[in-house]
């Protein structure tokens, strides 16, 4: 009696390992597909950020630049004469300015004057 219970339980095995092994390799297939499917779409989002972060900080350079080269013509013009003129000058740029907090001036040693 040993060998049909033995053989029932050897069928049942190689059943729940016939019926079980499709399943877990669509799984794995599942699984891979997913994430690379995952991956390439993180790589185009991270692209797509990094461009509108470029191109921000691109604008942002440009603008301050735009607002330092007429803050340097206005100075090299002469048309301010004093000290106190160009502070007052240079409190308007930052106060129009949406780029700067301060600036200031340097000597020829790079010290604030």
């Amino acid at each position: 009696m040993k060998f049909p219970s033995s053989f029932r339980q050897s069928l049942t095995l190689h059943f729940v390992v016939v019926a079980a092994m499709p399943i877990l390799m669509i799984g794995m297939f599942s699984v891979h597909y997913f994430e690379k499917k995952h991956f390439e779409t993180i790589s185009e989002l991270i692209d797509i950020h990094a461009s509108d972060v470029s191109a921000e900080a691109t604008e942002f350079l440009r603008d301050t630049h735009s607002s330092l080269a007429i803050v340097v013509k206005i100075l090299n013009s002469g048309l301010l004469r004093d000290d106190a003129d160009i502070n007052r000058y240079l409190q308007v740029a930052v106060n129009e300015s949406s780029s700067f907090e301060s600036m200031y001036l340097l000597d020829e040693d790079y010290r604030v004057t």
